[in-house]
């Protein structure tokens, strides 16, 4: 078995557009990062009324020198001096942030403003509006700030889900740790780069092995390889597992590339902050940025694996390599299309348990674990969503092999 997988590889790797993929999915990954870099902007007023604008390691580098107010541990004390800063300036000028002057703007409210803004999000409605400056806030709305937080969601969650829902979601905040930590490092955008690029390696990956055993169907070759002591159920696995064997490591070459350019411009410390504070204030996970990226990267690998067997299974039904590209890019591209047409239970459901459902354009495990709060129903009970993925990926997995292996098998011209 062993000899057959490494010549199955060397076949593969003897492919041109196999070592093209390759090639593209480690240079998008490095010029994804870069494009992170240099999304970064800064702006600041100059001595002659200016507005400049930084953008790239020079932003970054400003953005570290001028964290403002919130830097460190988020207390409730400097919650509350933000937002008394906050008020003062904008109050001075007018009612709203719009009222102040860019210069003001700059120099008094750009570097804490939107992280403020995010914070007191649990404060905002439909009657105070949108503009801090609206919300009346008193004393105690601060000293009790990470308690009505939790109340917070826990309105969010009964009024969406129910009990059930809560009583789940109840562990997790329990768990978060508070303060928060606000440093200094990879941002949002960064980590939400990762699930668009873990989808582009899919879509490459699937064009990589769609051949697999279509491509033999299709010249006649399996004609042959039938009629070989171990043409049959050995083969099948020799081509699936040296599929995966050149799959796994190029998703974690492209991941670590990308992570390692991205972490050095921003520090390796922003990894220590709350999700809550780089996130979403209401996110239910207690876990750091650090633990946050590992998790999507593990959740990611384990899609990866679900669309490649898939992949492979689609490959071993369709009778020609269109055939099976056409119905793994189906499969791919579902969640999202779903997503933007429906957001009924049912629609939901179909999403989540598709072997492409833990990345996404539009969706995927990020969103639906770090950055929202999100719950499958079935009945009075709930699911969390996550589960569903994750299950559905490890389920899948064993499961596609199995259907891949048999299929093949099976096939009769």
């Amino acid at each position: 078995m062993g000899k057959m997988i490494i010549c199955e590889i060397r076949r593969m790797l003897s492919s041109r557009t196999t070592i093209i993929s390759l090639v593209i999915a480690i240079a998008i990954s490095i010029v994804f990062a870069f494009l992170i870099i240099s999304f970064e902007s800064y702006y600041y007023m100059d001595d002659n009324g200016v507005v400049v604008e930084l953008s790239g390691i020079k932003a970054i580098k400003a953005q570290k020198e001028n964290q403002g107010i919130l830097k460190g541990e988020v207390t409730v004390e400097k919650i509350e001096k933000a937002f008394e800063k906050y008020v003062e300036i904008c109050s001075q000028y007018g009612d709203t942030v719009d009222d102040v002057p860019l210069d003001i703007y700059y120099k008094e409210l750009y570097s804490f403003g939107s992280e403020l803004d995010m914070l007191l999000t649990i404060y905002m409605n439909d009657d105070t509006g949108y503009y801090l400056t609206n919300l009346g806030l008193t004393d105690e709305d601060f000293t009790k700030y990470y308690e009505n937080r939790e109340n917070y969601i826990k309105d969010f969650i009964l009024m969406k889900y129910g009990q059930h829902a809560y009583d789940q979601a109840e562990k997790l905040i329990i768990n978060t740790k508070t303060p928060f930590l606000n440093e200094y490092g990879i941002g949002s955008n960064a980590i939400e780069y990762i699930g668009l690029l873990q989808w582009l390696i899919l879509m490459i990956t699937s064009i990589i092995i769609v051949p697999q055993f279509a491509q033999g169907y299709q010249i006649q070759a399996d004609d042959i390889y039938r009629c070989t002591k171990n043409g049959r159920v050995k083969f099948a696995f020799a081509r699936i597992l040296s599929s995966l064997l050149l799959i796994v490591p190029l998703y974690l070459i492209c991941m670590t590339a990308y992570l390692l350019i991205v972490n050095t411009a921003f520090g390796w410390s922003g990894l220590q902050n709350s999700v809550q504070t780089l996130l979403s204030v209401i996110s239910i996970v207690p876990m750091t940025a650090g633990q946050a990226i590992l998790y999507l990267l593990i959740c990611g690998l384990l899609t990866t694996l679900s669309v490649s067997v898939f992949t492979l299974f689609a490959s071993a039904l369709g009778k020609t390599p269109t055939n099976a590209l056409v119905l793994t890019l189906g499969a791919h591209f579902l969640p999202t299309f779903i997503t933007v047409m429906s957001g009924a239970n049912i629609a939901n459901w179909i999403k989540n348990i598709m072997p492409s459902s833990g990345v996404g354009l539009i969706s995927g495990i990020f969103l639906e674990t770090c950055a929202s709060i999100s719950y499958l129903k079935i009945g009075s009970f709930n699911i969390w969503t996550p589960k569903v993925i994750l299950g559905c990926s490890i389920v899948y997995i064993p499961l596609f092999i199995f259907l891949a292996v048999r299929i093949y098998c099976k096939y009769e011209r």
